[in-house]
C-alpha cells in the first residue's frame, strides 16, 4: 500500500502535538474517496516522531463525517482532518 504523503506546511498547529487541514487543502478528492476511502495512513515528513500517522477515530454529526482524526505511530502527535 502506498502512503499518503502530506507536506506539514499544508498544516495548521491549532494546539500542542495537534495539527489540522481540510481534505481538499491536502489532495484528497471525493473521487479518491469514492474508490478507496480515506487513508490507510498518513505520512508527514519532519513532524513529530517521523513515523506515519493511522486512523483513530471519526466524528459524526446526524449521519455526516465532519473529519477523521489521526495518531502518529509511537508518539503523541494528532492529525484532524475536516471533510470539506
Amino acid at each position: 500500500m502506498t502512503p499518503f504523503q502530506v507536506s506539514a506546511a499544508n498544516l495548521v498547529e491549532s494546539s500542542p502535538h495537534e495539527f489540522c487541514a481540510c481534505a481538499s487543502d491536502l489532495g484528497i478528492t471525493v473521487a479518491m474517496l469514492a474508490s478507496t476511502g480515506w487513508p490507510a495512513y498518513i505520512v508527514v515528513p519532519g513532524l513529530g516522531n517521523g513515523m506515519h500517522f493511522v486512523p483513530v477515530s471519526r466524528c459524526t454529526r446526524d449521519g455526516d463525517l465532519l473529519h477523521v482524526r489521526y495518531r502518529q505511530s509511537m508518539g503523541c502527535a494528532e492529525l484532524k482532518i475536516f471533510n470539506d
